[in-house]
């Protein structure tokens, strides 16, 4: 008893009992060999891609609704997980990177020092595949159930506005879509640039992320900007270089396909597909295989126009030619008839040209005898009126001469007697007769006032009477009733 209740002693007996951590962790690892013996298939998504020396270590990750659900660590030994990582690839055209959703057979692996951990064997390549299928049929029949005015399906086809859009008949302005760093701007650019006829564009690129994390975004604000832009395009060209078939799933996007199926511009898609559309060239107007057999459609395009313009102007010159030639005709035919007519209209009426010429001078001839006998009698008879008239006129003259003489000088006195009558009345209105007669002339400033309402009190005045002048002040004013003053 005594022993047991050192602490000493308690301290050996319990140390007694300890195993050491690998201890414990092995049992582990051989627990997981016991009951994980074999090989799983799973489903999930990559992430965290690395490769150390010869082998690839990776992240598995589940999502629902966007959150993370689960998540381990994954290892592609050299060898068996390394050529199956290969033959996806290869199956695929996909690289092993991450963001891409696999199917793949595991088995699980305890390590004392790396923990847990799945080891990849074998990958199947259909199960990525058809997610992405699956995931454009989905987002196609959910884009044409929310939108049946917009979207429609006939005949087998797609049918959108943008696919009804007629394209100019030439094409020269070009809103180009893509990445500034990617093979498949040079070799739309150079096609253009190097095509044969000689046509010159204007290419305005809107630089986007053609792949990964953020592209489909970036595509759809390009969309948006080439609208805002205010700039007149004939023509928008989508495209990108090859690729594996999940570098392709931005351009089938929801909002992305939406926006293009309604684009009020023509778009053309060279997106680089070569197995397969993706939701974009269903709904665009023209859909090519890459970059550059999108750039030779534009050259194309206004190759067939240009060769119309040929065709008309060489069916507009040759029935011009034609026709110049039928009129040539014709106006030759019209002026040998026209000379050989106006011959024989000039021989048929000669002769009676010269009958009516005689006919004419004797007709004239007789007018002008009868003219000139009227003319005379009528001068004779013009002589003798002027006569009697001057003779009428000499004898009024004489009368009113006497007429005159006799009545001058009654006429002269009379004029006198009013000058006289005239001349005292002008005396009488003479101011210095009126002055003496007690009147008054009144002045202001220098000024005689003809208004004297006009007049206030302490106002200067003059007072002209015969022979003086008063200066005065007015002292008040005050309204005159019109009788006459007492004398």
């Amino acid at each position: 008893m005594l022993f047991a209740k050192s602490p000493i002693f308690a301290v050996h007996i319990m140390a007694a009992f300890y195993i050491s951590l690998k201890q414990l962790l092995t049992h582990i690892q051989n627990k997981f060999r016991e009951n994980f013996s074999s090989s799983y298939w799973i489903k999930a998504e990559v992430a965290g891609v690395r490769k150390v020396g010869s082998h690839i270590y990776f992240d598995l990750i589940e999502l629902e609704r966007g959150a993370k659900v689960a998540q381990i660590r994954a290892c592609a030994f050299f060898g068996e997980g390394t050529t199956a990582i290969a033959a996806f690839e290869k199956e695929t055209g996909q690289k092993f990177s991450e963001g891409i959703k696999i199917g793949a057979r595991v088995s699980v692996n305890y390590h004392p020092v790396y923990g847990l951990s799945l080891v990849l064997s074998e990958i199947d390549s259909q199960l990525t595949l058809g997610g992405i299928e699956l995931q454009r049929k989905e987002t196609l029949k959910k884009l044409h159930t929310n939108h049946p005015q917009i979207i429609r399906f006939i005949d087998g086809s797609f049918v959108t506005p943008n696919k009804l859009l007629p394209l100019p008949r030439a094409i020269q302005r070009i809103a180009l879509v893509t990445s500034a760093s990617s093979d498949a701007y040079a070799d739309f650019t150079h096609c253009l640039k190097t095509n044969e006829s000689g046509y010159q564009f204007t290419v305005d690129l809107y630089n986007v992320l053609v792949q990964g994390y953020g592209a489909q975004s970036s595509l759809y604000d390009a969309f948006s900007k080439i609208r805002l832009s205010g700039n007149i395009y004939d023509v928008v060209v989508l495209t990108r270089g090859g690729g594996a078939p999940a570098d392709f799933l931005p351009y089938d996007d929801y909002h992305l396909s939406l926006m293009l199926a309604q684009f009020p511009t023509p778009v053309i898609t060279g997106i680089g597909h070569h197995m397969n559309q993706g939701i974009c060239d269903f709904f665009a107007r023209v859909h090519t295989k890459t970059p550059s057999t999108a750039a030779q459609f534009i050259i194309d395009h206004n190759y067939d126009f240009e060769k119309k313009i040929k065709e008309l102007s060489d069916t507009i010159q040759s029935r011009s030619v034609d026709r110049l030639r039928t009129a040539g005709q014709k106006f030759n035919n019209l002026q040998t008839s026209f000379r050989l007519g106006v011959k024989n209209l000039l021989r048929d009426h000669s002769e009676d040209l010269r009958g009516k010429r005689f006919l004419i001078n004797t007709r004239a001839r007789q007018v002008l005898n009868t003219f000139e006998k009227d003319l005379n009698e009528r001068t004779l008879k013009l002589s003798w009126i002027s006569n009697q008239q001057v003779k009428s006129q000499q004898q009024q003259l004489a009368t009113l001469s006497t007429q005159i003489c006799q009545g001058a000088p009654n006429l002269v006195q009379q004029k006198q007697r009013s000058l006289q009558q005239i001349k005292e009345l002008i005396e009488q209105a003479n101011p210095e007769k009126i002055l003496k007669r007690g009147f008054a002339i009144l002045k202001k400033d220098g000024l005689i006032v003809n208004e004297p309402a006009t007049l206030k009190a302490g106002d200067k005045l003059e007072i002209i009477q015969h022979q003086s002048i008063i200066k005065t002040e007015v002292i008040e004013t005050e309204k005159y009733n019109g009788r006459e003053f007492e004398l």
